[in-house]
């Protein structure tokens, strides 16, 4: 009879487990994303900021580390973040960090930017995604590298779930 009692105490702790009654919160980030606005802004010492207009996607599934996967290809470059989710905010985890590899356009010198955001969030909003991350950043290139630091502020549109 215990056996029994055990086992149906096992089975009602799963089914109760299950009932969520929706998909997480994570969940509603996942898909393709579309920049339809955004500025990246990158601050040299000694220099004027560099302004670039932000292009491309964003994909977001579920990490393996972490809630979020954040993979963007935006600016002929690929960026992948760790996020973690509270309601309708993700924020960047702590130690995140990606390095793109980019073209300079006036000489066509090949450089990585190495971005190591101190913050970066991402404000759900329906179909409509907020993006606001900085931090600093490094230029390697090939005369040597060049601290630097960088803030990006985005807005993302629904392509697909």
């Amino acid at each position: 009879m215990k056996l029994i009692v055990r086992a149906g105490l096992v089975t009602a702790a799963l089914v109760l487990a299950g009932c969520g009654g929706g998909s997480s919160s994570a969940d509603r980030f996942i898909g393709a994303w579309s920049y339809t606005s955004g500025t990246l802004l990158v601050t040299y010492p000694n220099s004027d900021p560099a302004s670039s207009t932000v292009a491309g996607s964003v994909t977001i599934t579920h990490g393996a580390a972490s809630d979020l996967l954040y993979s963007a290809a935006a600016n002929g470059g690929v960026c992948n973040l760790m996020f973690d989710v509270r309601g309708l905010v993700a924020s960047i985890r702590p130690g995140s960090a990606c390095t793109l590899q980019l073209t300079d356009p006036f000489d066509g010198t090949p450089y990585d930017l190495t971005l190591s955001p101190s913050t970066w969030t991402l404000q759900l909003n329906g179909n409509a995604l907020a993006e606001d991350g900085q931090g600093p950043c490094t230029e390697v290139e090939p005369a040597g590298s060049v601290p630097c630091n960088f803030s990006q502020s985005a807005d993302l549109v629904r392509a697909t779930r």
